[in-house]
């Protein structure tokens, strides 16, 4: 069964194996915290992040259940784009695996046994984007996006075998706040009918993501994809901040 086209965007987040860090290279950790619209939580996430100063090479999300169950595995490999990298999703609950592969020639999209080779989309002014990437470019254009500028971004989704044009822009906070709210959705008027935005928050001097409320990227017991409210925890910062009764990406 396809899978819902907003909660894609998320993913956030090739079927390469990242190398293992050079000592010229550091390893990011921080953890996720996914709860439900009940509060409870559905699953954590740990995330591992490789890099040689700015450069992103590689990341790693696993996704555990409550006991500490390994539910699904992203590998995501930066090393071609940051903005529009290669990944592999596997759901180790019923081996459903999505695949990304981004090339000069152009990309291919994989989902289950359906496997369909496109080319690179050919609009300039729309950046590609893919799985985690989209993370990445809305952390490089966030200060235009504060200034009030709206991101067009084509996003590749492997379940629907195709391309989709998204629309990111900044909600409206505090300037002198700490964080930066972002929405993200797709950009067809008639599709945002029936697909949901996604909001995500950053703190304005790190830009670090904090916050993500939309579709999950895993499914529940009954095949959906559930709405989610996640708060990420980096390690000397030790817990996020206190729950706030609104939600953003």
């Amino acid at each position: 069964m396809a899978r819902p086209i907003a909660h894609l965007a998320a993913l956030a987040l090739g079927a390469l194996a990242p190398a293992l860090p050079s000592a010229a290279e550091r390893v990011d950790r921080f953890q996720g915290t996914a709860r439900g619209r009940d509060g409870a939580v559905l699953y954590l996430e740990s995330h591992e992040v490789r890099r040689s100063g700015d450069r992103l090479h590689s990341a790693t999300t696993t996704y555990r259940d409550p006991a500490g169950r390994v539910l699904a595995v992203l590998e995501t490999d930066f090393s071609r784009d940051p903005f529009a990298p290669s990944y592999r999703f596997q759901d180790l609950r019923s081996a459903a695996v999505e695949v990304v592969e981004v090339s000069a020639e152009g990309v291919t999209l994989g989902a289950g046994d359906r496997i369909r080779a496109l080319a690179l989309p050919a609009v300039p002014s729309r950046r590609l984007v893919a799985g985690q990437g989209l993370d990445r470019y809305v952390r490089d254009r966030l200060d235009e996006l504060e200034a009030g500028s709206e991101l067009r971004v084509v996003f590749a989704i492997p379940s629907r075998q195709d391309f989709y044009d998204f629309r990111v822009r900044a909600l409206p906070g505090e300037a002198t706040g700490r964080t930066v709210r972002v929405r993200v959705e797709i950009d067809s008027w008639v599709l945002r009918l029936f697909a949901s935005s996604l909001d995500v928050e950053y703190d304005r001097a790190s830009r670090r993501l904090l916050r993500y409320r939309g579709l999950s990227n895993l499914t529940d017991a009954r095949g959906d994809n559930p709405v989610v409210e996640i708060t990420y925890a980096y390690p000397e910062e030790g817990t996020t901040r206190p729950e706030e009764p609104h939600a953003s990406l």
